[in-house]
């Protein structure tokens, strides 16, 4: 008996950790196919001509087709109100604050990585167009759709219920996982590898801070400035354009490096106490998770969907 227990054990362990991952995986499925239907549906229907008609149905879009499968799937693990539920680290306001800037300045450092990669394979890694606005409405209605309401809708998803299911598993292991499946669910690859890369700050600072606040303010404060940086690139001449954004780069990274030591000392990412597999190595989750039938059948759906 002393010999089979342990075995037991593990499969145990192996099972439970297949059905989160096929749990996630699924909802990943339906939020991906409905991204495109609903997309579809909004150009065959003529509302997205306006442009109230276009901010709407983004709107409409992110909350159908990436929150609403995530309030449906997270009834199989508690509901949605307990995966988006604060837990037990929670911090000071120096340490959120600390979390807070060191999160936004990581963003925008990826998204400079993202941009230059992006340059030398423009073919693989096609980058979106950028977004501006041109007046006051414009630039309200842009913000409403294309940074409050990802922000919330997708840390909702993806931070609240998908990190939550994974978290069971293993901190490190929820934080790469939960980020490529929001990373896949984005319109290509260049911005699916800053969504990806993003992803794994957002899950980050939510698991050290203990709640998703922070995460949804990150989010929103980066889209925010992608927008009104946009604008000014249409806006301003080049070398002012240049001249402030590697201002803005060179002071992110100095605030990310400076606040390093500290994030490193409050590191609680090595703790096992919420590990429900603890018997499974972080390398054989790997394994079991690129092997997943669901899992594979998300990546092959999302690479399809990219180049429809």
């Amino acid at each position: 008996m002393n010999n089979t227990y342990p075995n037991d054990c593990k499969e145990t362990q192996k099972n439970n950790f297949s059905k989160r991952l096929t749990l996630v995986c699924l909802c990943g499925i339906a939020s991906a196919l409905l991204i495109h239907i609903l997309s579809f549906l909004t150009v065959l229907s003529g509302i997205s001509k306006t442009n109230t008609g276009y901010y709407i149905s983004l709107i409409a879009v992110s909350f159908l087709a990436i929150l609403l499968p995530a309030v449906i799937f997270s009834r199989e693990s508690g509901g949605i109100k307990k995966a988006v539920a604060g837990n037990k680290n929670k911090t000071n306001i120096a340490y959120s604050t600390l979390l807070f800037i060191s999160g936004l300045s990581g963003c925008i450092l990826i998204n400079f990585v993202v941009t230059i990669i992006s340059a030398f394979f423009p073919t693989v890694l096609r980058q979106s167009a950028p977004i501006y606005t041109t007046d006051i409405y414009t630039f309200i209605m842009t913000i409403l759709s294309m940074a409050a309401a990802p922000a919330i809708f997708e840390e909702t998803a993806y931070r609240g219920f998908t990190l939550s299911v994974l978290k069971k598993d293993g901190y490190i292991y929820s934080m790469i996982i939960s980020s490529v499946i929001f990373g896949m669910l984005h319109s290509n690859i260049s911005t699916a590898l800053f969504a990806s890369l993003s992803g794994i700050i957002f899950a980050y600072v939510r698991i050290h801070s203990g709640t998703i606040i922070l995460p949804i303010a990150i989010h929103f404060v980066h889209n925010t400035l992608a927008v009104i940086g946009n604008t000014a690139m249409k806006t301003l001449k080049d070398e002012q354009f240049t001249q402030i954004y590697f201002e803005v780069l060179i002071f992110s990274a100095i605030i990310f490096v400076i606040c390093l030591p500290v994030l490193k000392r409050q590191n609680i990412l090595k703790n096992k106490t919420a590990c429900l597999t603890d018997e499974i190595p972080t390398s054989k989750k790997i394994l079991y998770t690129l092997t997943c039938p669901a899992f594979i059948a998300f990546i092959i759906i999302t690479l399809i969907l990219k180049y429809l």
